[in-house]
């Protein structure tokens, strides 16, 4: 009987472990970093995300809002290299004065936020 109390508790514990290791190498996208330019209406997206293999481990979609709406709304299957993802949208409603709101999701855990008003 003690054999299997103390083999239930083994057993317990090593999943919680491996569950425990699993998020300690998953994260979130570090940084976005964005730009916008007013005259050919792009917004260029570059979430931070390192991760040691991009086809598993991934941003995983990118949504866009413009002043709260959501307009754009892309799903992906890797990452574009093992530092970031790169994106890039004509945003043709964006006008001086417009937030634009980007969120970039990992494929894992986790997600990251960013906003930038449009400039003249």
């Amino acid at each position: 009987m003690i054999f299997r109390t103390i083999a239930t508790r083994l057993i317990v514990l090593s999943a919680m472990a491996l569950c425990f290791a699993g998020a300690a190498v998953a994260h979130p996208p570090k940084d976005i970093k964005l730009a916008f330019d007013q005259k050919s209406k792009v917004l260029s997206l570059n979430a931070i995300h390192d991760v040691k293999d991009p086809t598993a481990h991934y941003i995983k979609e990118v949504k866009v809002y413009l002043d709260g709406k959501e307009i754009i709304s892309q799903k992906m299957s890797s990452q574009t290299d093992k530092q970031s993802q790169v994106v890039r949208y004509v945003v043709i409603d964006a006008k001086p004065g417009s937030i634009l709101k980007v969120e970039a999701d990992c494929s894992r855990i986790g997600d990251k936020k960013k906003e930038l008003k449009v400039g003249r």
